[in-house]
C-alpha cells in the first residue's frame, strides 16, 4: 500500500480585523464567535453585496461555506479572498485559513484510507481538493484512493491532474506517470503507456524496470524490432539479467532469428541454470539447427528440473535418437508415453 502524505493541522487562523467594520461585518463576526454560521453567512453575503472589494469577509464566507458542505463554493470564496488580499501577511493567514479546512478532510481521508475504506477516503480526499484545488497533497491522496477503490476512469482523471501541477521529476510526477502507464496498459493502451513510460525513462534512461515494462508494450503492438532493441539495452545494463535474455530470445524466434534466438537461451540458461524455461527454449532451438548435442544437454536439465515434464522427455529422446543413442532414446521415449497417459511408475 502506498504511504499517504500527512499534513501537519493548523490552527484556524482568526484573520485581524480593520478598526473600521461595517454593521454587517460586525455582525457576522460575532455571530462567527457564538458559532452561528447560518446568521454569519448571511451578513457576510450583505458585506459583500456592499463592500465586494472585502477580502476578509470572503474568506470568513468560505469558512460558512465548509461549514455548510458547499465545498466548492468554499474553494472559490478563498480564491476571491486571495485576489483581492494585497498584504501578503493577511494573504498568507488566509493560506492558513484554507490549508486547515482542507487538512481536516485530509485527516478524515487518512483514517478511512488506514481502515482500508477507499471509497469514504476518496471522498474526503475529493472535498480537500474543492477546498483547496491547488493544494497537490490533496490531489495526491484522491487519485491513490481512487485507484485503490477500483475506480480507474475517475483515477485516471484524478492522476492526470496531479501530473499537470507537479513539479517534473518530482515524486508526485513519477507516481503519475507510474500509474498511468499501468492504468492505461489495463486499458490496452499500449502506445499511451509507452508514452508516460518514455517521459520517466527521459529522467532515468537506464531504469531496467521502465526499460522492461516499455519493451512488453512493444511486444503487445507488434514492434518486434524495438522491442528487441530495448531488451537488448537491458542485457547490455546487466549482462546477466535472465529476463532480459529470454526476452531477447522470444524475439529473435519471433523475427526467424534460430541462431541468434538458440545465443540468447543459451545465454540465460547459463546465467541461470536452473531456469526451466530459458533450458526448454534452448533445446528447442538447438533442435531446429540440429545441434543435439546441445538439446540432449538442456533437455537433461529440464527433466532434472521437472521429471514430471512428458514433452521434456520426448525431446530428450529425439535428441539421443539423432545421435545414435538407440537404447537411451527407447528409455525416455517410453518415460514420455507414461508420463502423458498418466501411469508413471
Amino acid at each position: 500500500m502506498r504511504t499517504l502524505r500527512t499534513i501537519a493541522m493548523f490552527l484556524v487562523v482568526a484573520l485581524v480585523l480593520t478598526s473600521c467594520q461595517s454593521k454587517y461585518f460586525t455582525s457576522a463576526k460575532v455571530y462567527i464567535q457564538q458559532g452561528n454560521w447560518e446568521d454569519a453567512k448571511k451578513q457576510l453575503l450583505l458585506e459583500i453585496e456592499n463592500n465586494p472589494e472585502n477580502g476578509e469577509a470572503y474568506a470568513f464566507l468560505a469558512q460558512a461555506h465548509e461549514k455548510d458542505g458547499e465545498y466548492v463554493k468554499a474553494g472559490e470564496s478563498f480564491a476571491k479572498a486571495k485576489e483581492l488580499t494585497t498584504k501578503e501577511k493577511k494573504r498568507k493567514e488566509i493560506e492558513d485559513m484554507q490549508l486547515a479546512l482542507a487538512g481536516i478532510h485530509i485527516k478524515r481521508g487518512n483514517s478511512f484510507f488506514e481502515a482500508k475504506d477507499f471509497v469514504k477516503a476518496a471522498d474526503e480526499y475529493k472535498i480537500a481538493t474543492q477546498v483547496y484545488p491547488e493544494y497537490l497533497a490533496a490531489k495526491h491522496n484522491l487519485a491513490i484512493a481512487l485507484v485503490q477503490a477500483g475506480n480507474y476512469e475517475d483515477g485516471k482523471t484524478a492522476w492526470t491532474d496531479v501530473l499537470s501541477h507537479a513539479e517534473t521529476g518530482s515524486e508526485e510526477w513519477n507516481q503519475a506517470h507510474n500509474l498511468l502507464a499501468k492504468i492505461a496498459l489495463q486499458d490496452s493502451n499500449y502506445a499511451e503507456a509507452i508514452g508516460h513510460t518514455d517521459a520517466l525513462l527521459a529522467e532515468d534512461p537506464e531504469n531496467i524496470e521502465l526499460l522492461a515494462f516499455k519493451g512488453g508494450c512493444l511486444d503487445a503492438l507488434e514492434e518486434h524490432e524495438e522491442a528487441l532493441g530495448i531488451y537488448q539495452k537491458i542485457a547490455s545494463i546487466d549482462s546477466c539479467n535472465v529476463d532480459a535474455w529470454f526476452n531477447v530470445g522470444i524475439l529473435k524466434e519471433k523475427l526467424d532469428d534460430t541462431p541468434g534466438a538458440k545465443e540468447a537461451f543459451l545465454k540465460a540458461a547459463t546465467c541461470a541454470p536452473d531456469d526451466k524455461d530459458a533450458q526448454h527454449n534452448l533445446g528447442i532451438m538447438a533442435i531446429k539447427m540440429e545441434n543435439w548435442e546441445l538439446a540432449e544437454t538442456a533437455f537433461r536439465k529440464v527433466v532434472e528440473l521437472d521429471p514430471t515434464d512428458a514433452a521434456a522427455w520426448n525431446n530428450l529422446a529425439v535428441a539421443c535418437l539423432n545421435q545414435d543413442k538407440t537404447s537411451e532414446a527407447q528409455e525416455y521415449f517410453e518415460k514420455s508415453t507414461q508420463l502423458q497417459a498418466g501411469t508413471d511408475e
